[in-house]
């Protein structure tokens, strides 16, 4: 039987959850992308959050960036599992009424919405980003 070990190595960062760093041998690659989907209610925002989390236990500067729930309920979320957002940056870009009509374009990256407080929280070394698909 071959015996598959973890890196030892700062290639991988932690997803905040043990078991799922137990199965990825040790978190998910850096300098990577990752799209988590699933439907309502199967713990993204769950998982999003203790990823974060575990990057500001570290001292990183990390970032919510919320398409669909409100930071009310973002916080609601994280005081429903005990976890304190004192060092997690929100960010709400709820779109307006206007923007959710079909016939508007509606871009995340849009010049009006890029202010210069924007721009610096890009510095964050973690960040999570609902789908931009529509389901959160």
């Amino acid at each position: 039987m071959t015996t598959i070990t973890a890196p030892t190595d700062k290639s991988r960062v932690s997803s905040g959850v043990s078991g799922l760093d137990a199965i990825t041998l040790g978190g998910w690659p850096v300098h990577h992308l990752y799209l988590i989907e699933g439907d309502p209610g199967t713990g993204k925002t769950t998982l999003a959050l203790q990823f974060l989390l575990e990057g500001a236990q570290r001292g990183e500067r990390v970032l919510y960036v919320t398409l669909s729930e409100s930071k009310q309920e973002l916080e609601g979320v994280a005081a429903s599992h005990k976890w304190p957002l004192d060092n997690v940056e929100i960010f709400e870009f709820l779109p307006n009424e206007d923007s959710l009509n079909p016939e508007n374009e509606y871009s995340a990256l849009h010049p009006r919405r890029s202010n210069s407080r924007t721009r610096c929280r890009a510095s964050c070394k973690k960040l999570r980003m609902p789908s931009l698909l529509g389901s959160s």
